[in-house]
């Protein structure tokens, strides 16, 4: 669990927001290698490129024989960014909303709706350069549909609102209920909430894939192939969401409260010293 404290409240809104910057990135940086490698896997295996298992192994390679290659490629940049970006995005709306002592109301509805569309527009944009990044082999690269963006933005909305929202109301009523600790609550509410609705929209995500690789097919022929990937990428789905929205999000804030409350320590004993010498003079 987080360490106790006062949140940003008693910071100054620059050290607030360097410390939500910061263990944003370096939560974000923990989780991007898994992450980049399955959503590669998924999309290769939707094209045709690869298997989803001979991606995924040849990814696991190159991270281990190449270490420097791996953190350098675009797949793990733009992920790091992407989740970066998100959990940067949650951080600075709490920060806002502790400052500004915001109600309950207003913080989920602020963080669901900043959060989604900082996740949204990030996650889409990553996903149209891996979607040409990864096509079939010979594929001339196209333009995203419109339908694709749609579906990928509902499926996006679905995941954001599983993490951000559904979990802490999940595991309130855990707790209210007597079912376990708060701690217990939290932590498997985190994980299983993210990981549950991939199996609700996984269809959401191979349709998007679909419409871009094979435009025109019949709707008999679009909806025997999403059936046929259901399975695997509902689970390689629910493997990847587990790090995205769940163990990285249980990293971003006990280390975002943890800098904060040294930070706060830091400025009581910085102005324990000024009190100090002005009342010497």
């Amino acid at each position: 669990m987080a360490p106790e404290g006062r949140g940003a409240r008693d910071l100054p809104w620059l050290a607030a927001f360097g410390i939500d910057l910061t263990s944003a990135f370096g939560a974000a940086f923990c989780i991007a290698p898994i992450v980049s490698m399955i959503d590669q896997a998924i999309i290769e295996n939707a094209s045709g490129r690869q298997t989803l298992l001979a991606s995924l192994r040849s990814n696991v390679m190159q991270l281990v024989s190449k270490p420097g290659t791996f953190f350098t490629k675009p797949a793990f940049l733009l992920l790091w960014g992407v989740y970066g970006g998100t959990y940067t995005a949650a951080n600075v709306i709490n920060t806002t909303c502790d400052k500004q002592e915001a109600s309950s109301a207003t913080r989920a509805a602020s963080k669901f709706i900043g959060v989604s569309a900082t996740n949204l527009g990030l996650n889409i944009s990553k996903d149209a350069v891996f979607t040409k990044m990864f096509a079939a082999p010979g594929a001339v690269p196209k333009p995203i549909p419109v339908p694709t963006y749609l579906c990928f933005g509902a499926r996006d909305s679905l995941t954001v609102f599983a993490s951000f929202n559904l979990a802490p109301i999940a595991a309130e009523a855990l707790v209210e209920r007597g079912v376990c600790s708060q701690g217990t609550a939290t932590t498997t509410m985190q994980l299983l909430c993210p990981v549950a609705m991939q199996w609700l929209q996984a269809p959401l995500h191979l349709l998007g894939l679909d419409l871009y690789n094979r435009p025109g097919v019949p709707t008999a022929a679009r909806t025997a192939e999403i059936q046929s990937k259901y399975l695997p990428t509902a689970l390689a789905r629910s493997a990847r969401i587990g790090p995205a929205f769940g163990v990285g999000k249980l990293l971003n804030d006990p280390i975002r409260a943890s800098m904060q409350l040294k930070a706060g320590a830091s400025l009581s004993v910085t102005d324990t010293v000024k009190l100090q010498r002005n009342a010497t003079h």
